[in-house]
């Protein structure tokens, strides 16, 4: 049933663009048609600094074509030139790939501004704890584990390390991170009040 409610719900999310595109464009296209020109910005142009950072670069000459082309090319044409960069460059794509990662995942608002501000140690104090407990949860808590969100957590991860990261795109998932960050917490809780409540000298259990 769980899983049931959530591909309905996927789908109920994708809806209004695929019903759009079809409309529009004559064409099945589940998701955005400037999907193309972002993986474009993305990948390639892998040598270009901002990029290697995590982020996304429009490079005028590559979107200037892109945008030439009817709109239903965009996706098409725009993976090709993707693609073929990263072909071309895997290693500088795998960086780029480990930057992504990282912003995503980071407690910083804009992982691109060098200057560290009041917002970064206000946001660290609250998401590093969060995240840790999250991660513990694993340990603590291997019984409770609610699949389907897990799956929304880890494909929202990995949609985003083709194209750039930024915690903006993990905010849809922050909060499933806070409930697996509490389910830790309980069990935690849960374990040293058995602790202290068994009588001293008592044997463990095995």
């Amino acid at each position: 049933m769980q899983w049931a409610a959530a591909l309905a719900a996927f789908g109920m999310g994708l809806a209004p663009w695929t019903v759009r595109n079809y409309r529009v464009l004559d064409a099945f296209i589940p998701v955005t048609s400037y999907g193309g020109i972002m993986f474009s910005s993305s990948n390639a142009t892998l040598g270009h600094p901002t990029v290697q950072a995590g982020g996304y670069y429009h490079a005028p000459g590559i979107r200037g074509y892109l945008q030439s082309l009817p709109e239903s090319a965009w996706g098409p044409e725009g993976l090709r030139m993707g693609i073929e960069q990263i072909g071309e460059h895997p290693a500088l794509f795998l960086e780029a790939v480990f930057h992504r990662a990282v912003n995503f995942w980071t407690p910083r608002p804009d992982p691109y501004d060098p200057s560290w501000t009041r917002n970064d140690w206000v946001m660290s104090f609250i998401w590093i704890p969060t995240l840790l407990f999250s991660f513990l949860s694993f340990v603590r808590a291997p019984g409770h584990l609610d699949w389907p969100s897990l799956v929304l957590v880890g494909y929202t991860f990995l949609v985003t390390l083709p194209f750039w990261g930024t915690p903006r795109f993990r905010f849809p998932i922050d909060s499933l991170v806070l409930l697996r960050a509490l389910v830790s917490v309980e069990a935690g809780v849960g374990a040293a009040r058995a602790r202290w409540k068994r009588p001293r000298g008592a044997a463990v259990a095995p």
